[in-house]
């Protein structure tokens, strides 16, 4: 069984609302739950994290999905800033 950790990387700021990404993680995760070979964690970056248990879904993880906006040729701040706190923690 491979194991799947999605993380929605995008983020509310000004005109946007993140919805497009959450959009994304939720087809991706519908999608890969129609087959039993697969099992799935997911991560939202707004919501509260426990940063030992986010080591943790990464050391579980076989595949590793990110979803997030590009802006300005970057990844919004607050991801950057979940991928220092988490890999900071592990």
């Amino acid at each position: 069984m491979k194991k799947i950790f999605i993380i929605n990387g995008g983020q509310k700021f000004a005109h946007s609302g993140g919805q497009f990404n959450k959009t994304v993680q939720d087809w991706t995760t519908e999608f890969l739950s129609k087959n039993n070979d697969y099992e799935i964690k997911t991560t939202h970056i707004e919501d509260e994290i426990d940063l030992q248990k986010e080591v943790e879904k990464f050391v579980w993880a076989d595949v590793i999905i990110y979803h997030t906006p590009v802006w300005w040729f970057q990844i919004p701040n607050l991801f950057k800033k979940y991928i220092d706190d988490v890999f900071t923690q592990g």
